[in-house]
């Protein structure tokens, strides 16, 4: 009988059966540079609605690449094309939309994902063993992000999956905040390579080599402020937490902050005006949309367009690389300086909100403060809100620990990055601002929360929230009217927080003596935004305890991605006349309220119903006596 082949023997006996080989650090890049691609064309064939068919059809985890060292154009192509196959017409043009976004967003369309390394590198540096002293403050055990490591590897994409893949051999990472590094200690580079990853390596520079000795050596180097620094190593630590690393760092406190980011659009190069009104960052598609008859200038890296718009000039601009942390504000103030004249910026981007705000809904703020507790009050072009709360920076969602909440909770309602160095670059060169902050995240998570993660981003709502500001820009340029949360706010042209908050103090102060738990309720009803009184069913409730949230029925739909409007919960009347469904009352001796709304938890006074946010007592009086009908449609 003849010896059967290998391979078959151990197909027919099942034995020879070993570990499968472990990709190389650069074949993972590679596939997970694909995937990457895929999740982006998906995104935005959701965020735009181009083609929400389309957008079913692509599964990111099956997306493969060209193989090779494709640039950044042939792997958006390839992708593309890849998942063409079973779409109809109109899904295919969509698909090729969101690959013209993609690429867009990405960047530096010809570059090649590995670029061949000079053998003379930066010469010898001092390193220090370990992280920076900022991460290593940074105590994981005290962070409530519940999914650190898979935020830290949806952000690092490409680079997280090679340094990865490099720890399961042996990786020493070497990191510089400004100047070049040399290659770590212990390591002497064979077939070095820079790395550039789509929208992995934006604002910094990463290079890559296997080391004579064995094992792996990583370089992140020349960060375009600190702020980026340390988010880009905390990611790297969130996601290689398991791995056993040899961790290299120098010059941690010498970070440059790069400052030349919009200057492209004004080299005297394109039709882009250097005297105007308003610079417009932040969203520039959704303002695009918006303004969709203007024409676009474009070059090495921007887009940019200009509108008239009543008696107001504004030119919007787009860049292709990170003004995460300090860059954006350093940048404005730079663009001033060389000689490029306007009067206002208005910007928009994402927050997470440290009080309860709806998902995906604008902040406005006019108080700014820092991590280290500087503070700036500068009124808010977009916002009519009396007592503004604050709006507070830090360098990183990683650095976002439970001290630092409990803190920040207390004097602030939203949280990014680049909020505070933005409003003191506006101040240092008498700009007025316009600053406005869509809610993606809960830092603090709460149980109902679970979706809304930073990990998770919802393309839909995301986009309706920027074309709402978009909105919001045009009519405050149109007609110089400011933004309020509410239509009754919109109709009188003025906030009602604080009447709602003084209505909702004199009620509890009339209950006379509460145990703690009415105490504790009572508390976060006054704490809420705006302070309101509720009216809900037991069970809603309940869930305060869990939760720590009062929430309307149109916000527990926008969380749990439900529609229970006309369920009965808001009379149809009221929701009509006050859009109540964004709001939760307190039951107060109406007749039918048992029938209605089931047990009541909170029963206060009839005064506590005419004085609530928007019931037909308080709603309606006050609607009547500025001279409106309640009875009408609101003015929008």
């Amino acid at each position: 009988m003849r010896r059967a082949y290998p391979a078959m023997a151990c197909l027919l006996a099942f034995a020879c059966v070993g570990p499968r080989a472990r990709p190389s650090p650069e074949d993972s890049a590679r596939q997970r540079a694909a995937v990457d691609t895929a999740r982006s064309l998906r995104y935005y064939l959701k965020r735009y609605g181009l083609s929400h068919a389309a957008a079913k059809k692509i599964t990111p985890e099956k997306a493969t690449g060209p193989g090779g060292n494709p640039t950044t154009r042939e792997l958006v192509r390839f992708v593309e094309h890849d998942f063409e196959a079973g779409l109809d017409a109109p899904e295919r043009e969509a698909l090729a939309e969101a690959a013209r976004r993609t690429l867009s967003y990405f960047g530096r369309p010809d570059s090649p994902l590995f670029e061949p390394e000079p053998r003379s590198g930066p010469k010898e540096s001092v390193f220090k063993d370990g992280w920076p002293q900022a991460i290593v403050e940074a105590d994981s055990q005290d962070l409530p992000m519940a999914d650190a490591r898979g935020y830290a590897e949806s952000r690092l994409g490409a680079l997280g999956a090679l340094a990865r893949e490099a720890a399961a051999t042996r990786l020493r990472l070497a990191s510089s905040a400004s100047a070049p590094a040399s290659w770590p200690p212990g390591c002497r580079p064979t077939s070095a390579r820079r790395l550039n990853f789509p929208a992995a390596t934006n604002g910094f520079s990463a290079r890559f080599t296997q080391c004579r000795e064995g094992g792996y050596a990583l370089i992140v180097d020349g960060f375009a402020n600190r702020s980026l620094y340390l988010h880009e190593l905390a990611l790297l630590k969130a996601l290689l937490a398991s791995e056993s690393l040899e961790v290299f760092h120098a010059d941690e406190d010498e970070a440059s902050t790069r400052d030349d980011l919009l200057l492209g659009p004004f080299d005297g190069k394109s039709t882009v005006p250097k005297r105007f009104d308003v610079l417009a960052l932040g969203y520039y598609d959704e303002l695009l949309e918006e303004f969709p008859s203007v024409a676009q200038s474009s070059g090495d890296g921007w887009r940019a367009f200009t509108v008239q718009v009543a008696a107001t000039t504004m030119v919007a601009v787009a860049v292709e690389d990170s003004w995460y942390g300090e860059s954006l504000g350093a940048s404005i103030a730079h663009l001033l300086e060389s000689g490029v004249e306007f009067k206002s910026v208005y910007f928009a981007g994402s927050a997470g909100a440290l009080t309860y705000l709806p998902p995906y809904d604008l902040a406005n703020p006019s108080c700014y403060l820092s991590r280290t507790g500087e503070r700036l009050e500068l009124r808010n072009e977009l916002s009519g809100g009396e007592d503004s709360p604050c709006h507070i920076s830090v360098e990183s969602p990683l650095l976002e620990t439970r001290r630092f909440l409990r803190r920040a909770a207390g004097i602030a309602d939203t949280v990014d990055v680049e909020g505070f160095a933005l409003a003191k670059a506006a101040a240092a060169k008498g700009l007025r601002l316009g600053a406005a902050y869509l809610v993606t995240d809960y830092p603090d998570p709460k149980p109902i929360l679970k979706k809304h993660r930073l990990s998770e981003t919802r393309a839909s709502l995301r986009h309706q929230g920027a074309r709402a500001y978009a909105q919001k820009l045009r009519q405050r340029l149109e007609t110089g009217a400011l933004a309020y949360r509410h239509p009754l706010e919109e109709a009188l042209q003025k906030p009602l927080s604080g009447f709602s908050a003084r209505s909702t103090q004199a009620d509890i102060a009339a209950l006379g003596f509460l145990d703690k738990t009415e105490t504790a309720l009572l508390a976060r009803i006054g704490a809420s935004t705006p302070p309101v009184l509720f009216r809900t069913r037991t069970g809603r409730l309940a869930f305060l305890a869990q939760d720590g949230l009062a929430l309307s029925p149109a916000q527990v739909d926008l969380l749990k991605g439900t529609a229970s409007r006309g369920q009965g919960l808001t009379p149809p009347g009221e929701e009509s006349l006050y859009g109540a469904g964004d709001y939760l009352f307190a039951g107060v001796g109406q007749n039918d309220e048992e029938t209605l709304y089931g047990p009541i938890i909170v029963h206060l006074s009839s005064a506590a119903w005419r004085r609530s946010f928007a019931t037909r007592g308080s709603g309606a009086n006050l609607l009547s006596r500025r001279g409106l009908d309640p009875k009408k449609p609101l003015s929008p």
